[in-house]
């Protein structure tokens, strides 16, 4: 189970995100910025993305090693009563399980990044454990 694959992300790519941290470390005067593509798109829009890339790419074939998934703070959203974070390990564990069946990799390797809350990262480290990484 994947959860909820029709949420949407703004799916930017590593190399603008830190271009735009530059950028705002070059300013005279801090100030406060967000950092955006202003476009957002669906888990599912993304493995179908990644699926027809790998495809195109490698027609014939194509292995997958591992997986980066990089938490972000809107799981320590606490605006709405409970947070997302309070069902962060089964979520992960979640994506995770979904991830490795989708493409019929047992034991693919994930490397977990987390920005958020104290309970998230808790959370990470129970998925780390239970999966054995």
């Amino acid at each position: 189970k994947l959860g909820n694959i029709y949420s949407k992300r703004d799916w930017g790519h590593a190399e603008d995100f830190v271009e735009a941290q530059w950028m705002i470390l070059q300013q005279k005067k801090a100030d406060d910025y967000v950092i955006a593509t202003g476009v957002q798109y669906s888990v599912k829009d993304f493995i179908n993305l990644v699926d027809a890339e790998l495809s195109k790419r490698h027609p014939d074939s194509y292995e997958i090693i591992a997986m980066l998934w990089v938490q972000g703070e809107t799981d320590s959203n606490t605006s709405n009563g409970p947070t997302a974070a309070d069902s962060y390990q089964e979520n992960l564990e979640n994506l995770i399980n979904s991830v490795r069946g989708h493409y019929n990799i047992a034991d693919l390797p994930f490397l977990l990044l987390g920005v958020g809350s104290k309970k998230v990262q808790n959370a990470m480290v129970k998925v780390i454990f239970s999966f054995g990484f």
